[in-house]
């Protein structure tokens, strides 16, 4: 398989959410309707939990804090114990639940209206109607709450109380994927283009077009924003390098020096994560249309029906050159 080694593999029926690593425990929720956690070192099935009486039409990636996780369904939210698989509570918030984020005590959940939650007992704080049908995860930084709309606005609010901060100007695209701050900054996929904005203002500092069929969320380091197969300068948005263009679903994942990225392909591909070389390709039985998680030497993926355990090559990748010697590309908008 390329540059990958298959350490394990496990049976996972359905379309998958991306897989979660949580001490030493990978969890993935199904479109059939399980929560799956597995021992991350060799694959052993430690325990499974059903959520709800049929069939998902969400699966939405799992969210782990405090020795509990969290996921939902068509049905209902439902909270895990992490070390036993038993149900600590569920909560039915009026829709079905698309997408999960915990922090600070506080689950957020998205379900046609978006909801915090009371972490510990599934018990409301507030709600806010920003149009949430969608599976955008929101971000959380400094007492506030990102999120993008199905109606193509990014909103600001207020962690404590749900309160409206700032919301930034109509964009001619609904955002998908997550929503992801960094150093200020709140970035957010569109379906018609990248953006950045200004987090304490929701000023919108610059945009980009991708140039293919995106929907994923965005991932960042060492000052490099790496959507889909382009890499952009997190601060103002000069495309560094950009990959041949194909269909992204999955959100990347970025270590030591290289960016692993899933695609609807069925591929696997390792870039070198300052000059965008390809460093290998490997396949999978299915469209990797999850997020990848690297940790330890190993890749974790997720695709219909499976979720895999890679072993990655010792092989350090090729130095990289100095960024700024790097031409801007040629589909960056102002």
């Amino acid at each position: 398989m390329g540059g990958l080694q298959l350490l394990w593999s496990a049976s996972t029926p359905g379309d998958n959410s991306s897989p979660v690593l949580a001490d030493g425990v990978i969890y993935v929720d199904s479109h059939c309707r399980f929560l799956y956690a597995f021992d991350a070192a060799n694959g052993k099935l430690l325990w499974m939990a059903t959520t709800g009486d049929s069939p998902n039409h969400f699966y939405p990636t799992p969210a782990v804090a405090n020795g509990m996780v969290y996921t939902g369904s068509n049905d209902g939210l439902y909270a895990f114990s992490t070390e036993t698989g038993q149900l600590i509570w569920s909560a039915f918030p009026g829709d079905s639940v698309e997408a999960v984020t915990v922090a600070d005590g506080v689950l957020y959940v998205v379900a046609g209206t978006f909801y915090a939650l009371n972490a510990a007992t599934g018990q409301q704080i507030w709600n806010a109607n920003i149009n949430s049908y969608d599976q955008s995860m929101p971000a959380v930084a400094n007492g506030v709450v990102y999120k993008g709309s199905l109606g193509g606005i990014m909103y600001a609010l207020d962690a404590t109380t749900g309160q409206q901060i700032w919301q930034s100007a109509f964009v001619d695209g609904s955002f998908g994927g997550a929503t992801t701050f960094a150093n200020g900054v709140v970035y957010g996929q569109a379906y018609d283009g990248f953006y950045a904005y200004n987090a304490a203002t929701g000023q919108q500092i610059w945009t980009a077009n991708v140039g293919s069929v995106i929907s994923s969320s965005p991932a960042i380091a060492n000052g490099v924003v790496y959507e889909g197969f382009d890499a952009f300068d997190a601060f103002n948005g000069r495309l560094l390098w950009a990959a041949p263009l194909l269909s992204v679903y999955s959100t990347a994942a970025v270590a030591n020096g290289v960016v692993y990225l899933g695609a609807e392909n069925s591929n696997i591909y390792a870039f070198n994560a300052a000059t965008g070389q390809t460093l290998w390709t490997a396949a999978t039985d299915y469209p990797v249309e999850s997020g990848l998680v690297v940790a330890n030497g190993i890749l974790y993926a997720a695709s219909p029906d499976t979720l895999y355990a890679f072993g990655l090559p010792a092989a350090a990748p090729p130095a990289p050159p100095d960024p700024a010697t790097l031409k801007p590309g040629p589909h960056l908008a102002p």
